[in-house]
């Protein structure tokens, strides 16, 4: 399955529709929430109540059914995710109520949407009960729609996600050729077990100086009037720029490296711990390094490579050449082995490590592969790609 995401350029009136819908499914959605607080826990009995609701709510009516039906889907997937949160130890209240700044997406899951072409740029997206939205199609959309999601952005913008089914599925072989240890950071973005160092772009702390600026001039705003939620739009607009240049970095960077290597190992960091740093929880949540792990995830599954993630503890303190501890602080940006004399900067030796980790790894998880002590660049073998389990993202 994948997921596609085009501009919608709707008009004032088609805006007004939507609008007026995601408020209609946040009332639905909070309705359901509330019976599930007073202790209706039974799916079908909440979802044989819509029907009801309907002949006594004239604007349930003017929704697709199906965009109804799906609020209560997302009711207990949330209460999945929460009730996992509790079963791993962290600090979780109860669902609240969805305010309308924080209600942003509907959802026709089944039916009620289909595209209609228009020419090389530009198509009709129908919505059940809204109308023929305008469309950017700024690529092909390969295979079956099985799904679509509408949301608008904190800036005014309306983007489509459509859910594709493209038949193929996924590579079953992989033939490892080459395989690279990442070790991402502050002062370089990532450092790889090539030697290549890749400069962190800091996109947030480089617009901090407009984004300051614009929030000053929002505070004078009264809130609530149309001055204020102009200037709320050009705060919005700003961060969402910040967001767009860090997916794009992210993107690419992620997408050569699953092009040049068979093997990718990076560290599986705890970074809700990490930012509670608090010199250093801007720079590492500007950084992103979970979403750039999931990216390198996903291609990895997609065309066929592996993705693997160690355990980050120690990996700067080793000595990659004679596996030796050599203490040192953060401070300390070189790696001088006192026991075997090699010399090398303090992320790369950590690469290393990552990459001879996942080696290990890969060994133990895959026992018919006899595994060498590869350093960079492994000898070729073939791999099957689904023996591999990915590990849940933290």
């Amino acid at each position: 399955m994948l997921a596609y995401k085009f501009r919608l350029y709707p008009n004032k009136e088609e805006e007004r529709k939507l609008l007026w819908t995601l408020e209609v499914c946040r009332r639905v959605y909070n309705r359901f929430l509330e019976l599930y607080n007073e202790g209706e826990h039974d799916r079908f009995k909440l979802q044989a109540m819509l029907p009801v609701w309907k002949e006594s709510d004239a604007d349930l009516r003017g929704v697709h059914s199906k965009v109804l039906q799906y609020e209560l889907h997302q009711l207990f997937a949330n209460l999945t995710s929460h009730r996992g949160l509790k079963e791993r130890g962290r600090k979780a209240g109860k669902l609240r109520f969805k305010p309308s700044n924080r209600f942003r997406t509907i959802t026709y899951n089944q039916t009620g949407y289909w595209l209609e072409p228009k020419n090389d740029k530009f198509s009709f997206l129908h919505l059940s009960k809204i109308g023929d939205i305008p469309i950017r199609m700024h690529r092909t959309v390969d295979g079956k729609i099985k799904g679509v999601t509408i949301k608008h952005m904190p800036s005014g913008k309306w983007f489509t996600y459509l859910l594709v089914d493209d038949g193929r599925g996924l590579r079953d072989f992989a033939v490892i050729d080459s395989a690279v240890g990442i070790d991402v950071g502050l002062e370089h973005y990532a450092v790889d077990s090539d030697g290549n160092e890749v400069e962190n772009p800091r996109h947030l702390k480089n617009a901090l100086k407009k984004l300051r600026r614009e929030q000053r001039r929002l505070s004078k705003k009264q809130k609530g009037s149309k001055n204020w939620d102009k200037q709320r739009m050009i705060v919005a607009r700003t961060y969402e720029r910040v967001c767009n240049q860090r997916d794009d970095f992210q993107h690419k960077l992620s997408r050569h490296y699953v092009d040049s290597f068979d093997l990718v190992v990076t560290e599986k960091l705890g970074t809700r711990e990490m930012i509670e740093n608090g010199h250093l929880a801007r720079s590492i949540s500007d950084a992103a390094w979970n979403s750039f792990d999931y990216k390198l995830a996903y291609k990895a599954e997609r065309a066929g490579k592996l993705f693997v993630q160690v355990d980050p503890r120690g990996t700067s303190q080793e000595c990659s050449c004679c596996g030796k501890l050599v203490p040192k602080d953060l401070r300390d940006r070189w790696h001088d082995c006192p026991h075997c004399g090699l010399s090398t900067s303090r992320d790369h030796n950590a690469s290393i490590n990552i990459l001879n980790r996942g080696i290990e790894k890969v060994g133990q998880e895959l026992p018919e592969l006899a595994c060498g002590h590869w350093t960079a660049t492994p000898p070729s073998m073939v791999v099957q790609a689904r023996w591999m389990k990915q590990e849940a993202l933290s």
